[in-house]
């Protein structure tokens, strides 16, 4: 019997139509569990009607009626070439974070990751140093208005711009922080990401 898809929306001959899209996948699904006899998906790489079953797709999904040879093989590489460097891109990311952790273990670590997701996000931006460093804290500081956050801002920028290095570790209480130390922290801790990605980058 020829395999079918993990979801079948032909498994059952009932009228879905004006039925909303969760329900028919649920209903999908629900076949698909239920019936014995439906070949799925073959999740198992050494099932021996695997190879067939890819073979079959293979043929079914081809692109050689719709691009040239040549045309293909730029178009993948590009492709490969993007998914490297979002590999690299979270690999990067990844160090920051440790980086992070390691030294500023007295902040949550949620406070850690949003700030480090946030600097990603901002570091090839066009906007100033001041404006990328409340941007890797707005969302944690709503309560703080814009102009307020770049007033504390300005300063970290500053050093920034003149290279100043800094080694700036927190291994304290962050709840015993007041609102405004905290924002300082805050601050801090970006400045630190973007440093962190500024190395990494310059590096390679």
């Amino acid at each position: 019997m020829a395999r079918q898809p993990f979801i079948d929306n032909q498994a059952d001959d009932q009228n879905l139509d004006g039925v909303d899209s969760l329900t028919q996948i649920q209903s999908s699904f629900l076949v698909t569990v239920t019936k014995s006899d439906l070949d799925i998906y073959p999740w198992e790489p050494s099932h021996g009607g695997t190879e067939d079953y890819f073979v079959t797709q293979q043929q079914h999904f081809c692109l050689d009626n719709i691009l040239e040879e040549s045309e293909l093989e730029l178009k993948s590489i590009s492709l490969f070439s993007h998914l490297g460097q979002c590999w690299q891109s979270v690999a990067q990311g990844e160090i920051m974070k440790q980086g992070l952790l390691d030294r500023f273990r007295g902040v949550p670590t949620m406070w850690l990751d949003t700030i480090a997701t946030a600097a990603q996000e901002v570091y090839q931006q066009g906007s100033s140093l001041q404006d990328k460093l409340v941007s890797c804290v707005h969302s944690l500081l709503e309560q703080w208005s814009e102009e307020d956050l770049q007033v504390l801002a300005r300063p970290l920028a500053y050093t920034m711009r003149g290279n100043v290095p800094e080694d700036q570790t927190f291994t304290g209480v962050w709840e015993n922080l007041s609102p405004v130390e905290q924002v300082r922290w805050s601050l801090a801790i970006a400045k630190a990401a973007l440093r962190d990605m500024e190395q990494e980058n310059s590096e390679q």
